[in-house]
């Protein structure tokens, strides 16, 4: 809505311009004042887009109002509006500022000399702007001109220096001892063996090209430093290259500080590559992006092919979601460097083959320009693992070796010690001179006798130590059907009165790769056992199989003999001596050089049994 200020003392006249002012349709409010002071008040307190006012008045004229608004410094626009206005007087209120005048007897051009007048004030107030902004953006442009670190030249086509800057001043820039000026050619500002360059690249900016160099250049302290040179076109308005400006900026700490991180850069590559561990960088999204040489080893994969891979082709499936929440919390945490894994807790790396083996990782991270990368540092320790679990199975040998140096230890001191003792008490009868020959006879009988069980006991002490000496045999293929049918054929003979059914299966697993006389005993020692510890009341039925799991080969034999009662017995089955059916006759010590034999293969063996129903031996031996 128009704001209109009135400046009227005659309410006739006032209803007659309202009057027009409506008939032309203009949405406006208007106030009324006929003094000098309610008009400086209201320029004061409010804004307005027109004021419309007559030329005479009491106290005052138009003039007047006119000085009085250019005063408040306000841009309004002033239509002067009078009964009886000589044309001179219209002139001079023109001349002082009016923006139209109108005759009261004619106000037909009143609402179009307000649009006029309000449309004019806006250009010049436009105006005022963009004259205010050039100003000011001349003002910037001047700052940024002498404030810049370049030195800069503004050079015409004749090479002669139009202006310059407060850098191009210093003797920073000084090539040659002088300080340049104004209208001098740059030519005299610079050695004579640049010349040639100077002038191809202000012709080539001439042509519309901006050209850019670096140069290492000597000053006049005879001190070298590196500089970017830079021409650049200057257009005028009809887009005409009327000047060129040159500028030089002192690169000298970038080129050494680059010249640093490439030597940097080659001796953490020399260093990443030459060192026995992986090292492997992934970004935030844990894809490769680098991957050192013994890293490629260790793998099995070209740097090429892991390039942008993501990591979990490393590391095996069962690990991979883990390995990924590890890297969050790791980020998260904000340290710098941290190890994997642990002493108990053994991490795996994965090859190329499919094949896992034992690793130990540090991992660190690093931000750089906002991209967060994490560096780990990878060492195959299978060699480490491979001896610790050899010292393992050295302790557990010394172990069970103890405990067989105290079972020998039971064995001399009642074993041997009791036969010695009888032949000791029969020698000293034998000195007796008071004993008849009869008597002599019988205790020569004793002492025989005697000297069989010393036999005995020392064959099986001698059979024992052989199946504890380590494994030294030639291992071949051993065909278990075939081996199972020789031992069959020293048992069954001298078994003629037992009824039996035997039954085998060795299609899943034909063949070991073994020591065929360890083999031979297990059989003989487990099959005859079906058949010495049979029930009497049941035909004896006998099952032996072969089968794996993949990483072991499992032989089982099952029986429905008498059956051993573990709730009594299952801490010493496998012991020297140990007999579970003393009506039957037997040494006790078939079970244990079947566990010997088996633990020198590196099997394991492992039994279910119930009283009366029988038993079931599984036998497991490494799958080679």
């Amino acid at each position: 809505m128009l704001r209109l200020l009135l400046i009227e003392d005659s309410e006739l006249d006032e209803r007659i311009l309202i009057r027009h002012l409506n008939k032309a349709l203009l949405p406006f409010s208007y106030v009324t004042v006929d003094t000098m002071p309610a008009l400086s008040s209201l320029l004061e307190q409010e804004e307005w887009d027109i004021i419309i006012s007559d030329y005479n008045l009491p106290d005052f004229t138009g003039i007047n109002v006119i000085e009085t608004v250019k005063q408040s410094e306000k841009d309004i626009p002033i239509i002067i509006v009078s009964g009886n206005i000589g044309e001179e007087t219209a002139v001079e209120a023109m001349h002082a500022g009016a923006d139209d005048y109108l005759m009261k007897d004619n106000l037909t051009r009143l609402a179009p000399a307000i649009e006029r007048a309000i449309r004019e004030a806006e250009n010049r107030r436009q105006k005022r702007q963009a004259d205010k902004e050039i100003i000011d953006a001349k003002a910037q442009l001047e700052a940024y001109f002498n404030s810049s670190i370049q030195a800069i030249y503004l050079l015409d086509s004749s090479y002669c220096i139009q202006r310059l800057n407060t850098m191009a001043r210093t003797s920073t820039f000084h090539l040659l001892d002088k300080e340049p000026q104004i209208g001098d050619s740059m030519l005299k500002y610079i050695p004579e063996e640049l010349h040639i360059p100077f002038k191809r690249n202000i012709l080539l900016c001439l042509q519309g090209e901006m050209v850019t160099e670096e140069r290492l250049m000597k000053l006049a302290n005879q001190k070298e430093r590196w500089f970017q040179i830079r021409y650049s076109p200057v257009y005028d308005e009809q887009d005409r290259i009327t000047r060129i400006a040159v500028s030089l900026l002192d690169i000298t700490t970038r080129i050494k500080a680059e010249a640093e991180a490439k030597e940097f850069q080659s001796r953490l590559e020399g260093i990443i590559h030459s060192a026995m561990d992986a090292i492997i960088t992934i970004d935030n999204h844990q894809k490769i992006v680098m991957i050192n040489e013994a890293g490629e080893k260790m793998f099995g994969y070209t740097a090429n092919t892991l390039l942008d891979q993501a990591i979990d082709i490393l590391i095996p499936v069962r690990y991979r979601s883990r390995h990924a929440d590890f890297i969050w919390q790791f980020g998260e945490s904000k340290k710098t460097t941290r190890l994997m894994g642990s002493e108990s807790d053994v991490l795996y790396g994965l090859h190329a083959s499919g094949k896992e083996f034992p690793i130990e990782a540090s991992i660190s991270q690093v931000t750089v320009a906002q991209n967060r990368y994490y560096t780990v540092i990878i060492r195959d320790i299978t060699i480490r693992v491979d001896a610790q679990e050899q010292e393992r199975r050295l302790n557990r040998e010394l172990i069970r070796q103890n405990e067989q140096l105290q079972q020998f230890g039971y064995i001399t001191s009642h074993n041997i010690r009791g036969p010695v003792a009888t032949l000791l008490g029969l020698m000293n009868l034998l000195q007796d001179e008071e004993v008849s020959e009869v008597v002599n006879k019988e205790i020569v009988h004793h002492i025989k006798s005697t000297l069989v069980k010393l036999d005995t006991v020392i064959r099986d002490l001698n059979t024992i130590l052989e199946y504890h000496k380590p494994v030294s045999r030639i291992k071949e293929v051993i065909v278990l059907e075939d081996l199972c049918q020789d031992v069959c054929g020293l048992i069954i003979p001298v078994r003629k009165d037992v009824d039996y059914y035997m039954e085998t299966c060795f299609d899943e697993v034909p063949t070991i790769f073994s020591v065929r006389s360890y083999i031979h005993s297990i059989f003989y020692n487990l099959i005859s056992n079906a058949f010495k510890f049979r029930s009497t009341e049941r035909k004896l039925c006998l099952k032996i199989k072969s089968y794996t799991d993949g990483n072991s080969v499992f032989i089982s034999f099952e029986d429905n003999g008498l059956g051993i009662d573990l709730a009594s017995y299952q801490d010493s089955i496998f012991g020297m001596h140990k007999r579970f059916h003393i009506e039957i006759e037997g040494k006790g010590l078939g079970l244990y050089l079947v566990k010997t034999q088996v633990n020198a293969l590196n099997g394991e063996i492992s039994l279910r049994s119930e009283l009366t129903k029988g038993t079931t031996f599984i036998v497991s031996l490494p799958k080679v």
